[in-house]
């Protein structure tokens, strides 16, 4: 794994260094205005951009192609980029990708009747403007790991024209050349559970990764013969850990209930801490045991793949 980070970093750093050769290069273009150079333009500045075909200001990576990954059916964060069609108006493309495709999504100060990337129409309003709020627009880039991978770079000519389908200069159109930096698919380790138990069963330590990743995962323990705990304030557990379980009944302590996130690396597993006393005074536990522990569940499904019961094995013989 470290080795995989190592070599995704590399990667990153490369397509980055790439990214901005090419954004300084555009710098020396006598038809590129930079932000500063806007905020303080005169009047005369507006007149003589609008005589010019506007081009790309910044472009600002907003996605972490290392650290981030994107889940089956979600969507990246976006990539922004904006030009200006005169100094005081301006329209920006929104790129972020799926598993399997990059998506296009737009802003603009005008209405927006005609869109190009790479040459391509992809929004002719025929006198209907974009309605920005809910247009998008997705081009293919085939499977993760087969057709792509995670961090390689995605650059489009985006043209954005404000006036009409025919028309074209003086303000009436924005070039954006665009990029997005591909953040790549979880990839998802198969399910695991385990349990690690001490004095005399007694101190538990439960390790478990989901299948797929989950948010907001409800997880129960059920613990049927062991001693009231101590509660909080809120009525919480607090465990040795640290996490904190609400109970089903603060007099009869036998369902421990946690609410948060469960990663699906084997790495990344979560970790469920618990220090317990047996009751040897229960009903049924004058055999000389205590059934400790006897389940788990994720979201309501069993996940202890047939583990038998934890017992205390030193209670009284009655």
């Amino acid at each position: 794994m470290k080795i995989q980070f190592m070599l995704k970093s590399l990667k990153f750093a490369l397509v980055l260094v790439c990214f901005l050769v090419v954004s300084s290069s555009c710098s020396d273009d006598t038809d590129i205005f930079n932000t500063t150079d806007q905020l303080s333009a005169k009047s005369s500045n507006e007149q003589i951009l609008a005589k010019k075909p506007a081009q790309t200001l910044i472009t600002v990576v907003t996605t972490d192609c290392i650290n981030d990954c994107i889940e089956i059916g979600e969507e990246s964060g976006a990539t922004s980029t904006t030009g200006n069609y005169t100094l005081k108006k301006n329209a920006a493309v929104y790129i972020s990708n799926t598993a399997t495709h990059v998506v296009f999504r737009f802003s603009s100060t005008e209405d927006i009747m005609q869109v190009h990337i790479d040459g391509d129409e992809i929004f002719c309003g025929d006198g209907t403007p974009m309605t920005t709020a809910s247009f998008s627009y997705l081009i293919p880039i085939g499977n993760f790991e087969e057709s792509w991978e995670g961090c390689d770079l995605k650059s489009f000519t985006v043209l954005v024209n404000r006036n009409n389908c025919d028309g074209n200069g003086n303000g009436n159109e924005v070039t954006l050349d665009a990029s997005h930096i591909l953040v790549p698919v979880c990839v998802c380790d198969d399910e695991s559970f385990s349990v690690v138990a001490t004095n005399d069963n007694l101190d538990l330590l439960f390790t478990y990764d989901g299948e797929i990743a989950l948010s907001d995962a409800i997880v129960e323990f059920t613990f049927p013969q062991v001693m009231n705990l101590e509660l909080n304030g809120d009525g919480k557990y607090e465990a040795p850990d640290g996490k904190l379980y609400s109970v089903n009944n603060p007099t009869n302590q036998t369902v421990f209930t946690w609410v948060g996130d469960i990663a699906c690396i084997n790495e990344e597993a979560e970790t469920f801490e618990f220090s317990h006393t047996q009751d040897c005074s229960a009903g049924n536990a004058n055999d000389g045991e205590a059934v400790i522990w006897t389940d788990m569940k994720v979201n309501g499904v069993s996940v202890k793949n047939g583990m038998p019961p934890i017992k205390y094995l030193l209670c009284p013989v009655n």
